[in-house]
């Protein structure tokens, strides 16, 4: 079963950068970008059994949060940009709790999928079904 796209954090991340770039909204996800690379970096550090097709996937996902990075790479993160990562978090939180998960076990699940090579995160079993 492929978990839900709506309770990983680095999809709402996506959707703040798209709407900041198409001018819907004046604040920078620069914070949230950062984070999010250096959460990429530190939990792939941490998988043991991945096969070279989810390896080359997840490298397309880092690939594409320093993508994201470049295109606010000029932005200042102002205390405004922090409050609203804040704001931002809290709400992520609260809508991974409505539907009965957590932020550490809902990441859980999703590194458990990856190191056991099921494509069951979304962006992973999507690329999988492209590709492969």
């Amino acid at each position: 079963m492929v978990l839900r796209a709506d309770l990983i954090i680095t999809n709402w991340i996506f959707v703040w950068v798209f709407l900041y770039i198409i001018g819907l909204t004046k604040y920078s996800p620069k914070l949230a970008i950062i984070i999010a690379i250096i959460g990429n970096i530190g939990g792939s550090s941490l998988l043991k059994t991945v096969n070279a097709q989810t390896k080359s996937i997840l490298l397309i996902g880092f690939l594409i949060k320093l993508s994201a990075f470049y295109l606010v790479r000029n932005d200042t993160i102002t205390k405004r940009d922090v409050i609203i990562f804040i704001l931002f978090f809290l709400a992520y939180n609260l809508w991974v709790t409505i539907n009965n998960e957590t932020f550490l076990g809902y990441y859980e699940k999703i590194y458990r999928s990856l190191n056991n090579n099921d494509n069951n995160t979304p962006f992973v079993n999507f690329i999988h079904k492209i590709l492969y």
